[in-house]
């Protein structure tokens, strides 16, 4: 069973979720948006696996799509990786382990034209590195 795709970790065998390297988790936002509102809900599913397993790292990135210059999309995509950052935190994430940046509108899920609004693009990545079981 794969268990990187499971909603209830309960269903996983324990060595299983540990020996997965990765848990990650995507948080899609409103058109220029810096929060949102499944922020809170998306970061307690990908910190679950915490349960089992130690988490070494967690790296958060924002993206954006074309609409807009391309110096405001990395603000706007550095304020969505933060979002998502502070809610770790509030979840009880140690920031040490914390890394997090935007990348503006420069990795594109779906490659548009400039100008171009993508709800696809408008996103922050989560991504849990994993190690023993607990």
């Amino acid at each position: 069973q794969d268990c990187s795709i499971v909603s209830d970790l309960a269903l996983c065998p324990r060595v299983s979720l540990c020996t997965e390297a990765f848990r990650s988790e995507i948080i899609y936002y409103e058109f220029d948006q810096g929060r949102s509102a499944e922020t809170r809900n998306a970061i307690s599913r990908v910190l679950d696996v915490g349960q089992y397993c130690n988490v070494d790292n967690i790296r958060v990135v924002g993206h954006t799509d074309t609409s807009g210059s391309a110096a405001y999309n990395l603000a706007l995509s550095k304020r969505r990786a933060k979002d998502a950052s502070d809610e770790l935190v509030r979840q009880g994430m140690n920031s040490a382990i914390i890394s997090s940046e935007g990348m503006g509108e420069t990795q594109p899920r779906i490659q548009t034209g400039d100008g171009v609004r993508e709800q696809e693009n408008r996103r922050t990545e989560v991504l849990l590195q994993l190690s023993e079981v607990r």
